[in-house]
Order: structure tokens, then sequence, then C-alpha cells
């Protein structure tokens, strides 16, 4: 691991809970209107599916943003349409600084869905950190106080399969509608 994502591991160890907390309360996913989409992957099988994931929220009627770290900046970046960020954005001391995470954080989601197969204290701090009402993503004994939502991935599952579980089960949700 990258001496960046070390120490961004220690800062997440180290982190005190915010003198006043984000409220975290889901919506119906019927009422949801504000969805955000973090992925954090290379492969040319999960950007199919993340364009797919996209626009079925967008045919939804749902407002979506989206993130997505890479391992570098592609060679066409508007192919990818999102926002992203690179291990460049990672300082040697573990913080992250790149507007475009910082605002991403910052936005009030209804839900935002972590669609990572995998853990990284990238993805916790960016989870952690986050203002969404309602965090969904893979079970991970390291997400449990980053996210109100997780589903069981079993070892070989895709990111499709990931994605049909987390709309499952948000789009069960009916109550807290206030």
């Amino acid at each position: 691991m990258e001496l960046g994502l070390q120490m961004l591991s220690l800062r997440n160890r180290l982190r005190r809970p915010p003198a006043t907390p984000t409220a975290r309360r889901s919506v119906s996913f019927a009422k949801a209107r504000r969805i955000g989409l973090f992925v954090a992957s290379d492969s040319e099988a999960t950007w199919q599916q993340f364009g797919k994931i996209r626009d079925q929220l967008l045919k939804m009627g749902k407002e979506v943003t989206s993130l997505a770290y890479l391992s570098e900046i592609p060679n066409d970046p508007a192919l990818y349409k999102t926002k992203f960020f690179t291990n460049k954005d990672i300082s040697l001391l573990g913080q992250i600084k790149s507007e475009e995470v910082t605002h991403f954080m910052a936005a009030d989601f209804d839900y935002l869905y972590c669609l990572t197969t995998d853990v990284s204290p990238l993805y916790e701090s960016i989870l952690g950190q986050s203002q969404a009402r309602c965090r969904v993503g893979r079970f991970s004994p390291e997400l449990e106080h980053n996210l109100e939502l997780m589903v069981d991935l079993k070892d070989g599952e895709s990111l499709a399969t990931l994605w049909e579980k987390m709309l499952r089960l948000t789009q069960a949700i009916q109550n807290n509608d206030a």
C-alpha cells in the first residue's frame, strides 16, 4: 500500500466523530431525488456496468452525481461521464487534495451508493466524511460505522449483483419520509 494510503488509514482510525454529526435518515427510494455514486476501478467491465447503473437511475428521474477513483488520469476523461481523482490527489500525509472529492463529500445525497467490491482506507474516508443521508455499500466490518445499509456479496460476485442487491434493498424503504 502506498504511503499516502497508509497515512489515510491511520487518519481514519484517529478521526473523531464530528461535534455535530450528520443527520442520517433514509427517505423512501420513490421520493429520493439526489443520488451519489462512488466507484473505484480501471476495469472496462466495471465502467460499462457503471454506465448502465447511472442510466437506470436517470431514467427513474433521479439526479445523479458520481465520483470515481482511478489509478491514473484517463486518456479521454469525457468518456467516463463522471468527476474523478487519482493517486496524485492524495498527499504523503494521507490528505485528499481534490475539489471534486470535497464537493462530493459535502453533497446532501438522499442515497450514496459505494459501487466497489473491495475495501480501502480511501473509500472509508470518503464514506465517513460524506453528508449523505443514507450510505449504502458492500458489507465489510471495516465499513460498519460508515454505512447505514450494507449488502452481502459473496466472493466472485460482480458489480451488477452488488447493484441489484443495493437497489432492491433501498427500493423496499418506505418510511421516515418526514
